[in-house]
């Protein structure tokens, strides 16, 4: 199994918060019968609603018309994985260097792109079946019977998990005299001590 870094990358932006989970590992595969699986944790998915997910990767060596390489993501509470595959390859040759990443006007316009593939893409997700509310960890598997390539990087977001914090201030005492109901003043000088509370609650 290929040595790897995971990565937990959490993005506030205009727009859905976001989880991004990072492998930057080098995954070399040569082509065989083998499988190999990648566990992904770290993140945490919304609560309740839809689960988005988009998958970014680069890779290397995957040939045009050497078919036979796959990579799946399992689905949710299950041992079945979904095959997954863009516009630009297909389920039985995920790693066909092709260049997909939504905007596929480029200079050069290579067949091959000189052995590159690279890709960003929505993973299906009907009714939450593959990553669902309040996930935290899911599983990538990748296999090939005849191409040989190489997994550099994936980057894989989903809908985040986003508690809401509160701040509660109250005053308990001025000058050690209790608070309770009592309208006591405050001028410069006097010790006033507040009690902080803090909690959060999910977004509804």
């Amino acid at each position: 199994f290929p040595s790897h870094d995971m990565v937990v990358v959490y993005e506030n932006s205009r727009m859905n918060k976001r989880d991004i989970t990072l492998f930057d590992g080098y995954a070399f595969v040569v082509g065989g019968t083998a499988q190999w699986e990648l566990p992904v944790s770290g993140f945490n998915s919304a609560l309740s609603g839809n689960v988005n997910t988009k998958l970014g990767m680069m890779a290397g060596e995957g040939d045009v018309t050497i078919s036979g390489d796959k990579f799946e993501i399992q689905k949710l509470n299950s041992s079945n994985y979904e095959l997954l595959s863009h516009g630009g390859n297909s389920t039985g040759n995920f790693f066909n260097s092709s260049v997909y990443t939504g905007n596929n006007s480029r200079n050069p316009n290579l067949v091959n792109n000189t052995g590159i593939d690279i890709s960003m893409f929505n993973i299906p997700n009907p009714s939450n079946s593959v990553i669902g509310n309040g996930q935290s960890s899911t599983n990538f598997r990748y296999s090939s019977t005849q191409d040989t390539y190489i997994i550099y990087s994936i980057c894989m977001a989903v809908d985040a998990y986003e508690p809401v914090v509160e701040g509660f201030l109250s005053t308990v005492s001025v000058n050690n005299v209790p608070v309770n109901s009592q309208n006591l003043t405050v001028v410069p000088g006097d010790e006033v001590k507040y009690k902080v509370q803090i909690r959060y609650r999910d977004w509804e």
